[in-house]
């Protein structure tokens, strides 16, 4: 599998007397697979694509400001991974203990 990531600037929008770029992260990935016999021929293939805001650029003039945009559900997604794996852990540890 072939995975590719960058950051790519958007197209400007303009609003009153700004200009806002969004520029987002992009990963992307496929993958094929070919097979060649006496009687058949196969061939299969697939991919994706992942676009994450990462901001926005705000231009006024000569002026240029990132305003980010925070991955909020990206990090309760990771709390909650993480608490899934020390919380029955730390209650393993804890039976073992009290069993002593």
């Amino acid at each position: 599998m072939h995975i590719q990531t960058e950051v790519v600037r958007g197209q400007p929008l303009r609003v009153e007397d700004h200009r806002l770029v969004p520029v987002v992260q992009r990963t992307t990935g496929m993958w094929r697979q070919a097979t060649v016999g006496s009687h058949h021929l196969s061939a299969r293939g697939g991919g994706f694509v992942r676009l994450r805001p990462l901001g926005l650029v705000e231009r006024r003039g000569e002026e240029e400001h990132f305003i980010p945009i925070p991955d909020t559900t990206g990090q309760a997604m990771r709390g909650m991974l993480v608490a899934a794996v020390v919380i029955p852990l730390l209650l393993i540890l804890a039976a073992r203990l009290t069993r002593r």
